[in-house]
Parts: C-alpha cells; structure tokens; sequence
C-alpha cells in the first residue's frame, strides 16, 4: 500500500490502528501497533524500533 493511499483512508477514518511488524524465528508476526495519525506523521518519516530480543524469544 502506498503511503498515500494509507492517508486517505485514516482522513476517511478507516483506518484508525497500523501494525508495524516483522517475523521472528518461528514465523510469528511480532512488533507494535501505532496509532494511525502518529504513524504518518512520525513512524512513516523517521521509522520506529525493534528490539533484537523479539527475534530470538521463544
């Protein structure tokens, strides 16, 4: 999805929640949500973290 179309559907309030995620050794999907307004305006332009501990606990 291109960041302006997610733009569009927060400012139409479909969107309200965004996971940021990545998969661990298991294929889990771990990570955070963001709240949509917070992504676009600071996750989208400076990225968030990720702590190395989420790739490696089972």
């Amino acid at each position: 999805m291109e960041l302006s179309e997610l733009e569009k559907l927060v400012q139409a309030g479909e969107v309200d929640t965004v996971i940021v995620g990545f998969t661990d050794l298991y294929g889990r999907l771990m990570g955070k949500r963001c709240d949509a307004e917070f992504f676009l305006e600071e996750v989208a332009r400076d990225g968030t973290h990720g702590c190395d501990y989420l790739l490696t606990a089972d």
